[in-house]
């Protein structure tokens, strides 16, 4: 789910839990808050400027979508069949 915001341009908010510090970069591509506390979660939604974090949300997705994870596949490929060329 955080992926798919982040291709559609979405600002997420989501806990500092699992994948989710791995993905977003608090203020950057999107917020991360220590808890689900909801005046925490409020004061960031009133208090940031959203435009400013829509392009770096679309492009921090790419590197998850499926073209780009094929092409790393191949290339990963075609190295490893090089190296067993002996």
């Amino acid at each position: 789910v955080v992926l798919e915001a982040l291709a559609s341009g979405a600002a997420v908010f989501v806990s500092n839990d699992g994948g989710n510090k791995e993905i977003i970069n608090h203020g950057i591509n999107g917020y991360l808050h220590q808890s689900n506390n909801e005046h925490v979660i409020a004061e960031s939604l009133l208090k940031n400027n959203f435009s400013r974090v829509k392009k770096r949300a679309e492009d921090s997705a790419l590197p998850f979508s499926i073209n780009y994870m094929v092409k790393e596949y191949e290339q990963l490929y075609h190295l490893l069949s090089d190296k067993n060329k002996i």
